[in-house]
């Protein structure tokens, strides 16, 4: 095949390789509950070209997480954050998948990036709240709010290459694992906890274990080129020891979901699995909703 001077000066639009390089495989989905209390969902071998998936990934612009008006960093590391016109195109495969799980006509993303860390990654010197664990919604809010709605479950993609495991940990706050537990107290508690720490000096991750309230329970062992789905409301963090990640960064993509009762729309022979799924991640009792009292009525 001859390539001219022109088709080498020309740039190669990156939804065209994308689209060479994301197939995924014929995966099969596997329920866990990690040490018996956080449920997440596994998939192992997702893309059948990880390498270039890795690749493609690495050679994207990566930018500290920061609001530059405060000069204040969002999360540690270096982030690739996706724009919003290219969330529908770029977790296609993936939201397929959850759709068919959770027996829902759509699901709503809300937000993709690709995030960039290692032990020695320095932090915002105001603030070390970054280090703490967290929930990835608000826990005083409505998550499912049409307005200004949460993301309830997050998908995580790991494309790291380093020797070093890569390990997402889950903690409990008060003995409670997930905001859905907590009483008004634990809100306020959790939330003063945050505002204590806000202002600390620190420069330099650290990993936590337990501390004041929190305790380490489980983690999530993650393999290169596996995705793990977990609950936005479960107290999580990435656990990374100050020594790992010093040969190649932590490489995760993160694909963050919402999900609305509204739209569930499957099929009879589902039913049983659908009711699987939601009663796996709580659903039912986050909307407060079951999906056999969907319409139509089977």
């Amino acid at each position: 095949m001859k390539i001219s001077l022109r088709d080498l000066n020309l740039i190669k639009s990156a939804t065209k390789i994308w689209e060479e390089i994301s197939e995924i495989n014929n995966v099969q989905v596997e329920f866990h509950k990690l040490n018996g209390v956080v449920p997440v969902l596994l998939i192992r071998d997702l893309y059948k070209y990880p390498d270039k998936v890795h690749e493609f990934l690495k050679g994207l612009d990566y930018w500290e997480t920061k609001d530059f008006n405060t000069n204040t960093i969002v999360r540690p590391g270096l982030t690739h954050v996706f724009t919003e016109p290219l969330y529908p195109f770029f977790a296609k495969a993936q939201t397929s998948i959850f759709e068919k799980i959770f027996g829902v006509s759509q699901l709503k993303v809300m937000d993709i990036y690709v995030q960039a860390t290692g032990g020695e990654m320095t932090l915002d010197p105001t603030s070390g709240l970054c280090c703490y664990p967290h929930v990835d919604c608000d826990v005083f809010d409505n998550m499912v709010d049409d307005e200004y709605p949460d993301p309830v479950f997050v998908a995580n993609i790991n494309l790291t290459k380093s020797v070093d495991p890569v390990t997402t940990g889950f903690w409990s706050y008060k003995n409670k694992h997930s905001f859905l537990d907590f009483t008004r107290e634990d809100k306020n508690s959790i939330t003063d906890f945050y505002n204590r720490h806000e202002d600390q000096t620190i420069d330099q991750w650290f990993q936590i274990r337990d501390y004041e309230d929190f305790k380490f329970e489980t983690s999530a062992d993650m393999m290169y080129n596996s995705l793990v789905v977990y609950s936005t409301g479960y107290i999580h963090n990435p656990y990374i020891m100050p020594e790992w990640f010093k040969d190649d960064h932590r490489l995760m993509m993160s694909i963050f979901y919402n999900l609305n009762p509204q739209h569930l729309d499957f099929e009879e022979r589902d039913v049983d699995n659908v009711c699987a799924a939601w009663e796996h991640f709580r659903l039912d009792t986050l909307f407060n909703y079951h999906p056999r009292q969907t319409a139509p009525q089977f």
